[in-house]
């Protein structure tokens, strides 16, 4: 038999095997986080099967399904986060099936489990869109274009976007100079909190979103200290964020308490092992009583561990979503206040807390 005649009797195993090397490389499993012993990397081990099923006649399929063994045992023991292992169960299917039918060399069945394969795949790229594209800023967010971007330009790509406090703000004199670093969702593009950073920046404080890598913020939980650094005339920060990027803003503020003077967490909470009730900076929580993602039970549970001089802000009606200008979020719940007038609540409360720690009597 020579290398085309097995190509063709084998094409199915050869497609098959292409499409997963094809799903891999477009999930992106290193940007998700997945470093050293914790990155199932499966891609590289695909490729090596890939190569042996081309070697024509000299092809050994017991061999090659010990190899998708051994993937299987590594996909299913590799530490992935919790909130990426859903988009690895279809994955792990797909593989079984293909261990399957390398073992029977069962023909009859495999046009049907090549067609099973391919909706799983499209299944799991639906998942994972959010990954490959983050959620987009609304127009609103998408026109405020920042003064002075500190890199670049302002927008989508840059390692920042920067709002300089308004000098005219009132009351401007008797603050101290005040800078908050605000975290964005998970898989949220960081335009999408510009409209509420313009609107904070207006009331004489400095704002700045950090862009996280792969939209991620556990990905990128120290990038305050850069912003810190870039701005030494900044003598107080708060840091806060919306929902995967508040709970990292916690974790930061937990980690780094002599840099951080107040606490703003938008529809988020700091986890179980970020315990804060010992800081003595003020802090605030406030989230909307029609959030499904943020659910009122977790947030009311993780109030002991706020700081003591902790705020709770329940917005009636007020959803996840809407905490940024980037369209329906995947599962919320239907809100009954506007987006403007969420956004308003949200950054009246959020300046409420700044200015408390720009009036502060300097130590």
């Amino acid at each position: 038999m020579n290398k085309v005649s097995f190509i063709k009797k084998h094409s199915v195993y050869i497609f098959f095997v292409m499409i997963i090397l094809l799903l891999t490389s477009q999930v992106q499993l290193k940007a998700v986080g997945f470093t050293g012993n914790s990155f199932p990397d499966i891609s590289e081990d695909l490729e090596e099967c890939r190569n042996d099923l081309l070697k024509g006649e000299n092809v050994n399929l017991l061999e090659i399904q010990d190899k998708l063994n051994r993937i299987s045992e590594k996909l299913e023991s590799s530490k992935m986060a919790d909130y990426v292992k859903p988009l690895f169960s279809d994955t792990a299917e797909a593989l079984a099936k293909l261990k399957f039918e390398v073992a029977q060399r069962n023909n009859s069945s495999i046009g049907k489990s090549f067609s099973d394969a391919i909706e799983k795949i499209k299944n799991i790229k639906k998942q994972c869109s959010w990954i490959i594209k983050p959620a987009q800023p609304m127009s609103e967010a998408e026109n405020v274009c920042p003064a002075q971007p500190c890199k670049g330009e302002p927008g989508y790509g840059k390692d920042w976007l920067v709002f300089p406090p308004s000098q005219s703000a009132p009351g401007k004199s008797k603050l101290q100079p005040t800078g908050f670093i605000f975290y964005p969702g998970g898989l949220v593009d960081p335009r999408a909190y510009s409209v509420s950073a313009r609107a904070i920046a207006a009331e004489g404080f400095l704002v700045v979103i950090p862009k996280m890598p792969s939209n991620l913020a556990v990905m990128g939980i120290n990038k305050a200290n850069q912003i810190m650094l870039e701005f030494p005339e900044i003598r107080r920060w708060v840091i806060g964020g919306h929902s995967l990027g508040g709970a990292m803003a916690a974790k930061y503020t937990g980690k780094n308490p002599g840099k951080i003077h107040g606490l703003a967490l938008w529809a988020a909470y700091p986890s179980c092992s970020d315990d804060l009730s010992k800081l003595s900076i003020p802090a605030l929580t406030i989230y909307g009583t029609n959030d499904l993602i943020a659910k009122q039970k977790k947030l009311n549970e993780s109030m002991v561990l706020m700081p003591a001089d902790s705020s709770r802000i329940v917005l009636i009606g007020a959803n996840h979503g809407q905490f940024g200008f980037y369209g329906v979020h995947p599962g919320d719940g239907r809100a009954l206040m506007s987006r403007h007038e969420q956004t308003e609540k949200t950054v009246f409360h959020t300046v409420k807390l700044l200015r408390k720690v720009a009036l502060q009597p300097w130590p």
